[in-house]
């Protein structure tokens, strides 16, 4: 195996790790309403 190839296969796991993570972290946050900005205040501050 080429070091091209397996820098390449190195950079796929972690960007794959890297996106579990993140998808995990916002299923996390799904569940926990309280960490969520109340759709009133958004509204209010994108407002133009």
């Amino acid at each position: 195996m080429s070091r091209k190839n397996e820098s390449g296969q190195r950079a796929q796991r972690d960007y794959n790790t890297w996106k579990r993570a993140k998808i995990e972290r916002g299923m996390a946050q799904a569940r926990d309403r309280s960490m969520m900005i109340p759709i009133e205040q958004v509204l209010r501050e994108l407002a133009v």
